[in-house]
């Protein structure tokens, strides 16, 4: 029981952050030499990695 809810736990977090992954990959490829667009990837990175 306890493992399936930690699972269950951790889809819930990935579907959160799912849509914003994705759309941060689609505008990524618009907006590659971006300075500010990068630090904000980088940030979202580090709060991803942070978490």
């Amino acid at each position: 029981m306890d493992g399936a809810d930690k699972l269950k736990k951790q889809k819930g977090f990935s579907e959160i952050r799912k849509p914003e992954s994705v759309k941060t990959e689609r505008v990524s490829g618009n907006k590659k030499n971006n300075p500010s667009f990068k630090r904000l990837r980088h940030e979202i990175a580090d709060f991803i990695v942070n978490t």
